[in-house]
């Protein structure tokens, strides 16, 4: 059947299109505020945190029961603290026969994207009984400073540093000149 053509069928498809294109957004701006769990690819597990946040700082615990001190790695780069580690099971020889095992091995790492606020240069951080806990300080609210302005005579002083410049070397005479 030869039926006319109706324009408001495709504004249905258009409409349909952008809002597919609208949740494809709404979801890729939605991960990417997720924290980073990982960043490598040889991560065999992901310890239990928790972040809280008082008035004057903010404290990350990190369940890592078993696990030496020395196995542990705190760095801070880019505002971004991450933790890492490995737990290493012994494994002792013997006619012992193991039924089940609960018990996780291998790497991890979990990184944290800090505020501005944050005071990177005071981060501390303790381990007991099987708690990694890091405490980062706020920074103290600056206060505002008022800047004078001056008379449309004056201009700043700011020392203006000129790069060195090369002598120019010149060509040299030909003898028939």
């Amino acid at each position: 059947m030869l039926q006319l053509w109706n324009p408001d069928r495709w504004r249905v498809g258009k409409e349909l299109t952008a809002l597919q294109r609208e949740m494809d957004r709404l979801f890729d701006d939605f991960t990417a505020q997720l924290p980073q769990l990982t960043r490598r690819g040889d991560v065999d597990f992901v310890p239990a945190c928790n972040v809280e946040e008082t008035d004057s700082n903010y404290l990350v615990s990190v369940d890592v029961p078993g696990m030496k001190k020395e196995d542990l790695k705190i760095e801070l780069s880019s505002n971004v603290l991450t933790i890492s580690g490995e737990h290493k099971e012994e494994r002792k020889e013997g006619k012992k026969s193991q039924r089940i095992t609960e018990r996780y091995e291998g790497c991890f790492e979990r990184s944290f994207h800090l505020p501005d606020i944050a005071d990177s240069a005071k981060i501390e951080a303790n381990y007991a009984d099987g708690v990694l806990n890091i405490g980062i300080p706020k920074m103290a609210k600056g206060q505002t400073k008022q800047i004078p302005i001056g008379g449309s005579k004056s201009s700043p002083k700011i020392a203006v540093k000129e790069a060195p410049t090369k002598p120019v070397a010149s060509a040299p005479k030909s003898a028939a000149a």
